[in-house]
């Protein structure tokens, strides 16, 4: 190894993680997605337009995963990201509803029999 490569490494920053990038990303767009979610579009659907649309690359789990926690967070979306004592509306109790379930419904199912279920 040469005195530049270390060098060169010492003085390295650490990168992005892919995963903050991508909570970035849907924290910008919550509004927007809560939006389609509302409006009936189905958590995949929502999911692959950002795909084509923004490039967001995560999986459809982690994708679900990650607009359940911003339905419950206390704040989210570009303003309260730069105003940490800004607080949005909560979210409706139970929302998003999971995958292939009614809303009634108390039952719990995995992810994996939701995205199996016929349609």
């Amino acid at each position: 190894m040469t005195r530049e490569q270390k060098e060169a490494f010492q003085r390295a920053q650490r990168p992005s993680s892919a995963s903050r990038l991508h909570q970035e990303k849907l924290r910008a767009l919550w509004p927007d997605i809560r939006q389609k979610l509302e409006a009936g579009w189905s958590v995949a659907e929502v999911w692959q337009e950002l795909h084509r649309v923004v490039g967001l690359h995560c999986s459809l789990r982690t994708f679900y995963r990650s607009i359940k926690a911003l339905s419950l967070a206390p704040s989210v979306g570009p303003a309260a990201a730069q105003d940490p004592g800004l607080v949005a509306a909560p979210a409706p109790t139970g929302w998003p509803k999971p995958l292939g379930e009614a809303s009634s419904s108390a039952s719990r199912k995995s992810m994996t029999d939701l995205l199996n279920e016929p349609p």
